[in-house]
């Protein structure tokens, strides 16, 4: 019998970013995989230094380094995460902002 476990989170907080109605799920032990869905309220850069000190970073955060990031920002997250294998970790996410600033390292 296949058996898996389903966690519900009203509010969290990842650095000053609030979560809200964020679920996390583990439809079957056997397969080791955690699929991730919430959304956020907070900073662009709550957004980005989690990006970077997260195992995220080999795939996303690396590529905005040197980045600064900085207005609020509403931001919808899935998450998909073969436990056994966290690098092919799959995002699917939108972030919505306004009157945020990016500065961007020089590049050439």
């Amino acid at each position: 019998e296949d058996a898996g476990m389903t966690m519900k989170a009203n509010s969290g907080k990842i650095y000053q970013a609030q979560l809200q109605n964020t679920v996390a799920t583990i439809p079957d032990f056997h397969t080791s995989i955690l699929q991730v869905q919430g959304t956020a309220k907070g900073d662009l850069s709550d957004a980005l230094q989690f990006l970077q000190k997260s195992p995220l970073n080999d795939s996303i955060g690396s590529k905005l380094a040197g980045f600064i990031l900085k207005g609020p920002m509403d931001l919808n997250l899935g998450l998909t995460i073969p436990l056994k294998t966290p690098g092919g970790t799959q995002v699917n996410g939108n972030i919505v902002t306004s009157q945020a600033d990016l500065k961007m390292p020089n590049l050439w």
